[in-house]
């Protein structure tokens, strides 16, 4: 996939640095909550979004890959912001992750949202890695208004590059 981070989503990532996904979502939270308080945020509604994947590409020699889904949502700034990870599921092509992301959605605004999926090798920490030195096992953007007005609230787009059929489905939940 290259070099399709953002320079801001690298330099999280610089030198073995963690992103702070606590302290960062704590922020996101409060000013959720204050926007709803306030009315700013009218229309909205929080939502959780489930994670699934089929026909991934196989990364590993003497293995299936074992995949984590890691989720972005791009910013008013126009730069992707790292929500959260999935849990890594070893040996699985197929994989439906158990985390959930909770997310404020607004029908009345334009939401992208990016899934990138990667395979975890040994002694790499989920936690911390950065993704972009994992290998790519596909990646996908859409819309989060693309997941809510689909049949079930479920909604499947090809990963790319993946396979011809590698593909990604995220449900939500209100």
């Amino acid at each position: 996939m290259g070099s399709c981070f953002s320079s801001d989503v690298q330099a999280k990532y610089a030198a073995g640095g963690a992103l702070d996904n606590k302290q960062d979502d704590a922020k996101r939270e409060a000013a959720e909550a204050a926007a709803l308080l306030t009315g700013s945020a009218a229309y909205s509604s929080w939502v959780e979004l489930q994670i699934s994947c089929s026909n991934l590409k196989n990364a590993d020699a003497f293995s299936r890959s074992d995949p984590m889904a890691v989720l972005y949502e791009k910013g008013p700034n126009q730069q992707w912001r790292e929500v959260g990870r999935t849990e890594v599921i070893s040996n699985n092509l197929f994989p439906s992750f158990v985390t959930k992301f909770r997310l404020m959605y607004n029908f009345e605004r334009v939401q992208e949202v990016r899934v990138v999926v990667v395979d975890i090798d040994a002694g790499q920490t989920p936690e911390t890695v950065n993704p972009t030195i994992c290998d790519q096992l596909g990646a996908a953007e859409l819309l989060l208004s693309e997941v809510m007005t689909a049949k079930g609230r479920s909604h499947t787009v090809r990963l790319q590059p993946g396979t011809t059929t590698s593909t990604v489905t995220i449900t939500a939940e209100e």
